[in-house]
């Protein structure tokens, strides 16, 4: 049972979505999950998870970047999946970005 390993996770100041989801994942479970240490960003809670500290939840996409670093595990059953978005620059999309949003629209579609 992934609520019974210490957690660590970002700040609930400044990251209080991820706290909500984290307390969405474990709702329908008797012990909660402890956050023993909180930090500022991913790159620090993977450091933390790579030093032992403890687990963490992640999205997949963190596997492209630290896949190399820790081990990721799917949780069972599988949570809801997440919605996301992409970030741009406010005004019209460019070329480039308007292409990567179809498809990442396409690629969404495609996996329902």
């Amino acid at each position: 049972d992934a609520a019974q390993e210490p957690f660590v996770g970002l700040t609930r100041e400044d990251f209080s979505d991820y706290h909500r989801y984290l307390a969405s994942l474990f709702a329908s479970v008797k012990n909660k999950p402890r956050v023993i240490e909180e930090h500022d960003g991913m790159t620090s809670v993977v450091s933390a998870v790579e030093a032992g500290t403890g687990v963490a939840v992640a999205v997949e996409a963190l596997g492209y970047t630290f896949g190399n670093r820790v081990k990721l595990v799917r949780l069972t059953p599988e949570p809801k999946p997440i919605s996301f978005g992409i970030a741009a620059r406010k005004g019209r999309l460019s070329p480039a970005t308007e292409k990567f949003w179809q498809c990442a629209k396409e690629k969404a579609a495609a996996s329902k």
